[in-house]
């Protein structure tokens, strides 16, 4: 043989996996494919066009790849991202009653203060709409913004996802107090500090973040406000005392509690 077994041994192996990355891009091509069509599919059944319109736009490629290939359903898929635009648009005549009567329907209530393009409930989170990207914004204070396409029904079930994880929780201020007390102390001994001495908030916050596997900043707003309005401030023989700020970008303006100005500062000291 011209050919030691060895070489043919690793021709095989090289052949092998040139197919076996061969069929893995196959499978993940095919994989994006079937995502994108059920994406449609849903989308098209729950009459969300601005949905159908996100599709079309952010997976341009992919249709860009159904056009290079002469696909038989060009044509129809042209007519359907067509008919999303137009629908899409038209929806924005009606957009501050239809906003208003779906929210109603989904159990969330938007502020009476809300004027398009600009919608808020509880004062807590903040809807923005941008007409031209057919999108919305949606950002709970100090929360994560998330942009959805703006479809009315859509908008309305996150807002009242939103509502429901930030105001409908169970309340436990031990536990939320416990978790401040044990973050301001970190905070003091990384300065050699003593108990009682005023530390930044958001210095407090980061520490926070770091000892709890799941920290929200959103919904530990609304937890301390719910402690200072209950006047639940004292745990494990300590009370919790804020000072506030003119610092707007340093400060947290607590739920329901706006009048009072920007928390900026914190300490427990003995009660």
């Amino acid at each position: 043989m011209s050919e030691s077994i060895s070489e043919i041994l690793a021709d095989a192996v090289a052949d092998a996996s040139a197919e076996e990355v061969r069929a893995r891009h196959s499978a993940e091509r095919a994989q994006h494919a079937a995502t994108i069509w059920k994406r449609l599919s849903e989308n098209h059944a729950k009459h969300w066009p601005a949905h159908l319109l996100s599709i079309f736009y952010s997976e341009a490629s992919f249709f860009q790849g159904l056009r290079a290939n002469h696909d038989s359903r060009l044509s129809a898929l042209d007519a359907l991202q067509k008919g999303a635009e137009e629908e899409a648009r038209a929806a924005l005549k009606r957009f501050p009653s239809d906003l208003d009567a779906a929210c109603n329907s989904a159990g969330v209530r938007l502020d009476r203060t809300s004027r398009h393009p600009r919608y808020t409930v509880r004062n807590f989170i903040v809807v923005e709409i941008d007409e031209a990207k057919l999108s919305a914004r949606v950002t709970p204070r100090d929360g994560t913004p998330a942009t959805i396409p703006c479809d009315i029904p859509a908008i309305a079930e996150h807002l009242a996802r939103e509502d429901r994880r930030l105001f409908e929780r169970d309340f436990d201020s031990d536990k939320v107090l416990k978790s401040l007390l044990t973050a301001y102390q970190a905070a003091l001994r990384e300065d050699s500090r003593d108990v009682g001495e005023d530390v930044p908030l958001r210095r407090v916050i980061h520490r926070m973040g770091k000892n709890l596997a799941r920290f929200a900043l959103d919904e530990f707003n609304v937890d301390l406000a719910q402690a200072v309005k209950q006047n639940k401030t004292v745990v494990e023989g300590h009370r919790l005392h804020l000072g506030h700020t003119r610092n707007t970008r340093q400060g947290m303006l607590l739920y329901e509690l706006e009048g009072s100005g920007y928390v900026g500062f914190l300490a427990f000291r003995k009660s």
